[in-house]
C-alpha cells in the first residue's frame, strides 16, 4: 500500500490524520442529517425508529450470515481429525495418535498438557505413571488455567493415592475446585436451551453425551467419561439438583465466591461467569445485572487483571456496559440508575448524551426518581429533534437505540 503514495511522509501521515479526524468527527452528524432528511421527506419519528429497529440506515455489506467458504471446511476438518483421532487412541494406534498431535502441538511429548496428564494416568500411548499425572495436573492449575477437568483428575488421584500419598482432605479441595470452575459451563443458555441437551453435537457422536453431560463428566474429547469418585458424583448430583430449582442456591453460590465467603476460596472470574449464566439459565435480572455491574466496574476490574493478567479491562467494562444496557430495557431498575450515572460521568464515550437521554427518558416512563436538573442538562446537549427520535424510541421498543447507531 505504501507504494502508491508519492508524498512525503510527514504530510501523508497528517493527511491520513486529518481525513480520520474528519470522518469521525462527522459520523454523527452525517447519520442524523440522514434521519433529518427522511422526517423532511414526510416520514414521521416512530416510522424512523422503525427505519432504525430495521437497520435501514446501515450501509450495505456484500456479506452472508452464517459460516461459509473456509469456515466451514475448517469446522468439518475438525470433526473429522477429532473422530479419526479418537478412533486411534480406542484402538492403540499409537504411531498415528503422535503423528496428529505433533502436527497440531509441536513438542507435545514434553509439554504439561492436559493431554499428556492423561495419557500418563490412563496409560494410553505411554507408560503408566500417574505420578506424571500428578505434577501435569498440578503445573496446570498453577500456571492459573481454570481446568475443571485437570481438579478433578487431580482430585481423584489424592483420593485413590495414585501418584501421591492418599489425601481425602485434598482430594475434597480438588473436586469443589473442579465443581465451580465447571458449574458456569453446566448453566450455560437458558434451561430448555436446546443445543445443551442435543444429541446431533460431536460430543454424543463420539461418545454418546450431551454437552451438559460431557461437562458433569468432566471429560476430554479426546478420551472421552472416566470413573468418577463417589464423592465428585456426590457433588455433580448436588449441582444438578439446582438445575430445577428457581436459582438462588446459584446465585448465592456466585456470591460467595465473589467475596470468598460460606468455606469458598474468592474468585472472582468464576463468581462473574456463574452470576452471569444463572441470570441467563433461571432468568433473574438481579443476577444479570450483578453480573454486568461486576464487569463494568473499573475497581473490581483491575483487581481482577492482578490475578489474571490477560484481562483487557477496556474490554470487560465496555462489555458490561453493553449487556447492561439490555438489562435497563427489561425494566432493571438498578440497571436504568447504573446507566444514567455513567453517562453523566462519561460524556466522551460514543453517543453519550443520546444514551443518557435515552435512560432517563426510560426512568421517567418508568417512574424512577432522578434529579431533575439531569433532564435539563441532558436535553441542552441534544437538538429537539433528536430529544424525539429518542422519545419516539423509548415508547415502542424494548432494546436501546444504540444498538442500532453508527460506531
Amino acid at each position: 500500500m505504501m507504494k502508491l503514495f508519492k508524498a512525503p511522509f510527514l504530510v501523508l501521515v497528517l493527511g491520513v490524520f486529518l481525513l480520520v479526524g474528519c470522518q469521525e468527527k462527522n459520523s454523527k452528524e452525517v447519520f442524523i442529517a440522514l434521519l433529518k432528511a427522511d422526517y423532511e421527506a414526510g416520514l414521521s419519528y416512530e416510522d424512523i425508529t422503525y427505519k432504525l429497529a430495521m437497520r435501514g440506515y446501515e450501509e450495505k455489506k456484500a456479506s452472508s450470515n452464517g459460516l461459509v467458504g473456509d469456515d466451514v471446511y475448517e469446522i468439518d476438518n475438525f470433526e473429522k481429525q477429532t473422530v479419526t483421532l479418537v478412533e486411534n487412541i480406542r484402538s492403540g494406534k499409537c504411531d498415528l495418535v503422535w503423528q496428529y498431535l505433533e502436527k497440531q502441538y509441536p513438542g507435545i511429548r514434553t509439554r504439561n498438557v492436559e493431554l499428556m496428564g492423561i495419557f500418563y494416568e490412563e496409560g494410553i500411548c505411554l507408560k503408566s505413571d500417574p505420578s506424571k499425572a500428578v505434577e501435569i495436573y498440578k503445573n496446570i492449575l498453577q500456571e492459573g488455567s481454570r481446568s475443571s477437568i485437570s481438579a478433578a483428575r487431580l482430585g481423584a488421584l489424592y483420593w485413590d493415592g495414585k501418584g501421591v500419598v492418599q489425601d481425602h482432605q485434598e482430594a475434597e479441595k480438588n473436586f469443589q475446585k473442579a465443581l465451580i470452575l465447571m458449574a458456569p459451563s453446566f448453566f450455560s443458555g437458558k434451561r430448555n436451551d436446546l443445543f445443551y441437551d442435543a444429541k446431533d453435537t460431536l460430543d454424543f457422536k463420539i461418545w454418546g453425551l450431551t454437552v451438559r453431560q460431557a461437562d458433569l463428566n468432566f471429560v476430554t474429547m479426546e478420551t472421552g467419561p472416566w470413573e468418577l469418585p463417589e464423592p465428585l458424583l456426590e457433588k455433580t448430583r448436588w449441582l444438578q439438583s439446582l438445575a430445577e430449582t428457581d436459582g438462588e442456591e446459584v446465585f448465592a453460590l456466585a456470591q460467595s465466591l465473589f467475596k470468598g465467603t460460606d468455606g469458598y476460596d474468592r474468585d472472582l472470574e468464576t463468581a462473574l461467569l456463574l452470576m452471569g449464566s444463572a441470570g441467563v439459565y433461571f432468568d433473574n435480572p438481579e443476577a444479570l445485572f450483578l453480573s454486568d455491574f461486576w464487569r463494568a466496574d473499573e475497581s473490581i476490574c483491575n483487581e481482577r487483571k492482578a490475578l489474571e493478567p490477560l484481562v483487557d479491562c477496556d474490554r470487560e467494562m465496555s462489555l458490561g456496559i453493553y449487556v447492561m444496557e439490555d438489562s435497563a430495557f427489561n425494566e432493571n431498575k438498578k440497571a436504568i440508575i447504573f446507566l444514567i450515572n455513567h453517562f453523566q460521568t462519561h460524556p466522551d464515550e460514543g453517543w453519550a448524551a443520546w444514551k443518557l437521554y435515552q435512560y432517563l427518558v426510560l426512568a421517567k416512563k418508568l417512574n424512577l426518581a432522578f434529579n431533575p436538573g439531569v433532564m435539563d442538562t441532558a436535553k441542552n446537549s441534544l437538538s429537539p429533534f433528536e430529544q424525539q427520535i429518542i422519545e419516539a424510541w423509548v415508547d415502542v421498543y424494548s432494546s436501546p437505540i444504540s444498538d442500532n447507531l453508527p460506531d
